[in-house]
């Protein structure tokens, strides 16, 4: 040992070792960036870690034999006659046994860099392969459908093993849990309930169920709470062949402690024969009881399966019912408090209650949520969704939902705010890329075709939005929203004997304002007449036709659009609208003053998606009051502050407001350079 020891000092290998461990260190640094920033499959930085140890042995080795022949060529001087006598009697390094020969012609420098070389850019081939095609280790097979490495997976409703009501909500109210829980686990992307809740009443064999969902994996179980006691069975199945990896009963005392115990054995299973790793923080996320009151932890799950039902139910008030008193049983129950936010938040929005008192529950809650658990992703969430519906704060509602994200809460619910608070902003492509995650882990919600699909169109990108509608009407077959966003989609294409055919598909007379649109860029001033909805756009298509009952609609329309001002003085649209009633009455300073103020109330720079709106109504302004160097100069702003699929040449080409501009040669200009690219 102590001649070990001797040797390494000798051979100042203790050197070799702090530059090789310095130097791993750095590379696990640039990989953990590279692995992040281009979101790489998880198995990148184990892999990489692998490549380092095996190469340590390798490179000590090599350092060993090296430093051992420089060291003893170092040893005598070229006159020593003792060291001249040892090499010719063959005793010295250059004698060496062939043994020792043929390890050091191994072991050398060159050798170990071109290994380690070779080693890593074996493992970029391999990172770039799994990134192209999406063929990870845990398999998958043609159901399979993958966002960055995560696995997919369906878990479908737990059946109730007992009768009573009670027992069908504490099984839903189970399933509804175990989703946001493995929702946490990063190398998973699991389906949302909404769209596995349809094989609840209607079962279908595995392989259909997981070709329908794009997953891999399924998930079946059972769930009893009766007399005190909780028993769950799960069992997982390959989606392509129908194979049971695993089947699990798990029966305990009821408790909120045993059911989480329960949710994190299960989550564990499940990444174990998927051939993937927990991470502490992902365990801490699933195994942490939000609760220890079972009364309480009831009511969050009833409140689940009201929430379920969507803001526009006559339930969601009981879900906010239940989740007050799931607060009332524990008010540290920091979830409940995170979810009355949400949907607080939600039924804001989406009811457009305007009820200032909800908001202030909504971030109240979120607040508590936030105090009780600061790392907690559902608060994030909340946040979220308060800072875009009630104050319209993008830049606060990113910051949160990002967090949210980095806490990996992959649920629809976070994409879904994600996206639209990314399209407001101006990010179209991100928008775009968080609503197709949402699709992928919701894929049949119908209305979440509806947003992606718009944000496509927004993007002009026409065939991806026709393919997404052709999906949503599949979805819903009852629904004729899709045929009206793709006849509006040809409407801003220029093809409006298209978009007609696809509005007389539809058995309905409604649709008035594409109709209307479509008449008015025809110059057929009766259809326009005949289909215009509202007061407004009549008095627009009469003063644009110069019909002499023009003056009569507009001063009718001026009291109306002054009241609305006064109703909403913080809204953008009345602010517009009455510009538009003053230009045509010829009022230019009031006009040019109400126009202002609506693009001061909403500018494109805090909303990308309505903001270009007040631009419009600025350049129809003074287009009708014959001003055309500021029309144009206001064209020009518009051009440069939109969507593309907004305001596009065809309709631009086709709008009779335009009349006073378009004899100007920079009109022409504007338009030539707004042409969509090709295949767009």
């Amino acid at each position: 040992m102590k001649n070990l020891v001797r040797e390494i000092h000798r051979r100042s290998l203790w050197q070799v070792l702090g530059i090789y461990l310095a130097g791993s260190w750095i590379a696990l640094q640039v990989v953990e960036q590279l692995a992040e920033a281009a979101s790489l499959p998880a198995w990148v930085r184990p892999a990489a870690l692998a490549l380092l140890v095996i190469g340590f042995p390798i490179v000590m080795a090599t350092a060993f034999v090296q430093e051992g022949l420089s060291s003893h060529r170092g040893d005598p001087a070229p006159e020593d006659p003792a060291g001249a006598e040892a090499t010719a009697s063959g005793t010295g390094p250059a004698a060496a046994s062939p043994a020792a020969a043929g390890a050091a012609g191994l072991l050398t420098w060159r050798n170990a860099i071109i290994g380690g070389v070779a080693a890593f850019a074996l493992w970029g081939v391999a990172v770039t392969i799994m990134m192209l095609t999406g063929v990870g280790p845990a398999g998958g097979g043609a159901a399979a459908e993958r966002w960055g490495d995560r696995i997919a997976i369906a878990v479908l409703p737990f059946s109730s093993l007992g009768d009573d009501e009670q027992s069908k909500i504490f099984s839903l109210g189970i399933h509804d849990d175990l989703l946001t829980r493995l929702s946490k686990i990063n190398s998973l992307r699991v389906t949302s309930r909404t769209s596995v809740m349809s094989y609840l009443e209607n079962p279908k064999p595995i392989p259909e169920i997981a070709d329908e969902l794009g997953v891999a994996y399924v998930l079946e179980g059972s769930v009893l709470g009766a007399g005190g006691q909780v028993n769950i069975n799960a069992q997982l199945i390959d989606g392509d062949t129908d194979d049971h990896l695993w089947a699990e009963t798990y029966n305990r005392a009821l408790s909120v402690t045993n059911v989480f115990a329960i949710q994190k054995e299960l989550a564990q299973r499940i990444t174990e024969s998927l051939s993937t790793t927990l991470l502490p923080e992902e365990v801490a996320a699933i195994e942490a009881p939000p609760t220890e009151n079972m009364d309480a932890y009831n009511a969050f799950l009833r409140g689940h399966t009201y929430f379920q039902e969507g803001p526009r139910s006559d339930d969601f008030e009981l879900a906010i019912e239940m989740y007050e008193r799931a607060i009332e049983l524990d008010p540290e129950f920091a979830e409940a408090h995170a979810r009355l936010s949400f949907a607080l938040g939600l039924a804001y929005e989406i009811q457009r209650v305007g009820d200032p008192d909800m908001l202030a529950r909504a971030l109240g809650a979120a607040e508590r949520a936030f105090q009780l658990d600061p790392d907690l992703p559902e608060a994030a969430l909340a946040f979220g969704q308060y800072y875009y519906t009630g104050e319209r704060n993008l830049d606060l509602a990113m910051e949160h939902l990002t967090r949210a994200g980095q806490d990996n809460f992959h649920s629809a619910d976070v994409f879904h705010l994600l996206g639209a608070v990314q399209r407001r902003k101006g990010d179209l492509a991100g928008s775009i890329a968080s609503w197709e995650e949402m699709v992928r882990i919701d894929p049949l919600s119908a209305h979440y075709y509806d947003d992606l699909s718009s944000t496509y169109g927004t993007a002009g990108r026409w065939e991806d939005q026709a393919a997404t509608l052709e999906k949503w009407s599949a979805l819903d077959p009852g629904t004729q929203a899709p045929q009206s966003r793709l006849a509006n989609q040809f409407v801003a294409r220029g093809d409006l004997d298209r978009a007609v055919a696809i509005l007389d598909s539809v058995s309905t007379d409604g649709f008035r304002f594409i109709r209307w649109r479509i008449a008015l860029y025809r110059r057929d001033w009766d259809s326009a007449l005949e289909v215009a909805p509202g007061l407004m756009l009549r008095a627009i298509t009469l003063d644009l036709a110069g019909d002499p009952r023009a003056r009569s609609a507009i001063d009718s329309m001026l009291s109306r659009a002054e009241g609305r001002v006064t109703e909403n003085p913080e809204l953008a649209v009345p602010h517009a609208d009455l510009a538009q009633v003053y230009a045509m009455l010829g009022r230019r300073d009031e006009a040019v003053v109400a126009v202002d103020r609506a693009i001061e109330l909403l500018p494109v720079s805090s909303d990308f998606m309505d903001g270009p709106d007040g631009l419009w109504s600025k350049v129809l302004v003074h287009a009708r009051l014959g001003e055309v160097d500021e029309g144009i100069a206001a064209l020009e702003a518009l051009m440069g502050n939109k969507p593309a699929g907004y305001y596009t040449t065809p309709e631009l080409e086709l709008e009779p407001g335009l009349d006073p501009l378009r004899d100007d040669p920079r009109f022409a200009e504007l338009l030539a350079a707004n042409v969509l690219p090709a295949g767009s």
